[in-house]
């Protein structure tokens, strides 16, 4: 018989080991605070809800693709979508050449970029379950595919159409000194985050990234789940996509690219294990919101390109050992 007293500080000590991972997140926002307080010593105008709401509405586009890519990373087997940045792309001049025919077709853009996401999603989650290859080498392929479309779609140039004023004011207005882009982010994210954490599938995702043979023996549908993970991403991708095009205001075969490497970044400084079975949309969107004031921060002080990218790097690395250094328990 088991006493009480020896079971209590077991579960304790499980909890805190949980809270001390799921707070891995905090020293990258908490960093993000301080370099945002900096800038504005540094440079008169920089600490300014102005600038905070610059920073938010280009976070907001960041965190809604890394929320994808989120599902996907959590779903295990060190899964993560190299097609993102190449879907945003694509849906990107998909919505541009459709809303050529007006604002009015603005509706049946977005319908586009939904089933074009959902359709890159699924294809990648099909094969990575059905084939059992990694999904780097799915999604590279998958990829370099949506990069053919776009090239072909555009006809290897600068494509024709319009982003209706709607659209474009997703950005640039204001609904109670906020961003409505923002706003959309925050609902979005803020949906998906309740949905993952109360609805059959969000347990089913973490446990079948903590353990797919587990999970299969446990009567969980894997392929089910994987593939749903991957549709997921796909399209919160194309939904990025569309907003992406609305701030830019115009749409290039490489308007997405960035984020292919921006949303695993996100992620992982907000605090996502690469290895699966653990990872929080909220915490995703947090990271999203630290890079970009770590990328604003270091603009503001003159540090180049080159230079941004390395300490971006450095930064990433750091978290990626203490993520791997951390106990984990496994199904």
């Amino acid at each position: 018989m088991t006493a009480p007293a020896l079971t209590e500080p077991t579960v304790t000590g499980l909890g805190m080991k949980a809270r001390i991972r799921k707070a891995t997140w905090i020293p990258a926002v908490a960093t993000a605070v301080i370099l945002f307080v900096l800038g504005g010593f540094l440079s008169p105008g920089y600490a300014t809800w102005q600038n905070l709401n610059d920073i938010l509405a280009v976070a907001a586009i960041l965190a809604i693709a890394a929320a994808g890519q989120t599902l996907v990373i959590i779903a295990g087997d060190f899964g993560i979508d190299l097609s993102i940045g190449a879907v945003m792309s694509l849906t990107a001049v998909l919505a541009y050449m459709t809303m050529a025919g007006g604002p009015s077709m603005l509706p049946v853009a977005l319908l586009v970029v939904v089933v074009v996401g959902a359709i890159f999603g699924f294809v990648n989650g099909l094969i990575v379950t059905v084939f059992e290859l990694p999904a780097l080498v799915v999604t590279l392929g998958t990829l370099v595919i949506a990069s053919g479309l776009t090239f072909a779609i555009a006809q290897g140039g600068t494509p024709a159409g319009s982003v209706p004023a709607v659209l474009l004011d997703l950005s640039s207005a204001s609904i109670g000194g906020i961003r409505p882009i923002t706003l959309i982010a925050v609902v979005l994210v803020g949906l998906l985050a309740i949905y993952l954490r109360r609805s059959r599938f969000g347990q089913q995702l973490l446990l079948v990234g903590s353990s797919r043979e587990a999970a299969r023996l446990s009567g969980i549908p894997v392929r089910r789940v994987v593939i749903s993970a991957f549709v997921g991403g796909g399209v919160l991708a194309g939904i990025a996509g569309i907003l992406l095009l609305g701030y830019a205001g115009t749409a290039n075969l490489s308007l997405g690219a960035d984020y292919q490497i921006l949303t695993i970044s996100a992620a992982v400084i907000g605090g996502a294990a690469l290895s699966g079975g653990d990872g929080n949309v909220l915490r995703t969107a947090a990271g999203a919101v630290a890079l970009q004031v770590l990328t604003t921060f270091l603009l503001t002080v003159g540090v180049g390109n080159a230079v941004r990218q390395i300490v971006t790097g450095l930064i990433l690395l750091v978290l990626l050992l203490a993520n791997s250094r951390t106990p984990r328990l496994r199904a």
